[in-house]
């Protein structure tokens, strides 16, 4: 195998932009549109809160559009795509990105509600509910977060700026389920592997909106800078000046191989029985019947009663 030459850096900067409500987030995401660095900006309004702040955006091209649905934003970018070679925006903004993952997890919601509406029903067998409670959290979770990072790297791959704005949210103590104090931006936890800056903005003693850098491959700003577009302006400069990456693609995050698990059999039936037939049936059918007729049946009981 021989050397080959590598790719021209990549001079586009991939930025989220996360804080708390008020913090300012959406106003410095649509005052880019000011700066010749990023304008004309395109902004993808995901939260229907465009008609606030639709005045901030400068009169050089700079354009914006709801996308209420994932079919709408799709719709979007694909359009967007269509137009590589005279490509409209040098930055798109979408916000927010949190709203965006919040989409595709109520597919994955949507997909429990219709299990749990058939095992109302009864349509399920124990078996069938045994094993959809095993395999939904790895199958169908795993085919969500696939999709979400397949649009993430289709928007990464139009020829210009992206920057996602966030919310922000407290860490929570996995031990004692307690805030730390500290805080993230609430997005999929995978997000940071395709952009190349995460900053949170938060309000100071004096009033004055700051950045906290989470990070930030161009190693441009720190802890405490200004939130305003003359801070963002300089990663910019340095993005245009070196690049950040010998690669036109996002980073795939590195998978972790775990090892491996020992199976797990099926819930023991425990000893209980149907009050009206004496058959034996397990703890989350007495359980379930006791629920819904008063009393501890099997599941043929429990229909025809």
């Amino acid at each position: 195998m021989g050397f080959f030459k590598t790719k021209k850096k990549r001079k586009t900067a991939r930025m989220v932009l996360a804080g708390k409500s008020k913090t300012g987030k959406t106003t410095l995401a649509m005052k880019l549109s000011s700066s010749p660095l990023f304008a004309p900006v395109g902004y993808i309004d995901m939260e229907k809160g465009i008609t606030f702040y639709d005045d901030l955006l400068e009169d050089n091209g700079s354009d914006s559009i709801q996308a209420n649905s994932l079919d709408e934003f799709d719709a979007v970018i694909s359009e967007l795509a269509k137009s590589k070679h005279k490509f409209p925006f040098k930055t798109i903004v979408v916000d927010s990105l949190t709203t965006l993952w919040a989409r595709f997890v109520s597919v994955f919601d949507e997909r429990v509600a219709g299990f749990a509406k058939a095992k109302n029903r009864g349509t399920l067998t124990e078996t069938q509910m045994y094993s959809f409670e095993k395999q939904k959290t790895l199958n169908d979770w795993g085919k969500i977060k696939g999709l979400y990072h397949r649009k993430l790297r289709a928007i990464l791959d139009l020829p210009c700026n992206v920057v996602f704005v966030g919310w922000e949210v407290d860490v929570i103590d996995a031990d004692t389920f307690k805030a730390t104090g500290e805080q993230k931006a609430k997005m999929e936890k995978n997000t940071d592997y395709f952009v190349d800056t995460t900053v949170r903005i938060y309000i100071d003693s004096k009033g004055k909106r700051r950045f906290n850098v989470d990070f930030d491959r161009s190693h441009a700003i720190k802890d405490g800078d200004p939130a305003t577009v003359e801070t963002l302006e300089k990663i910019m400069k340095v993005i245009e000046a070196d690049g950040v990456t010998n690669d036109t693609k996002p980073v795939t995050p590195p998978r972790t191989v775990k090892a491996e698990e020992p199976k797990v059999d099926a819930p023991a039936t425990i000893e209980l029985k149907c009050e009206d037939c004496d058959a034996k049936i397990s703890k989350a059918i007495a359980l379930a019947s006791k629920k819904q007729k008063g009393k501890t049946l099997c599941m043929s009981c429990m229909k025809k009663s």
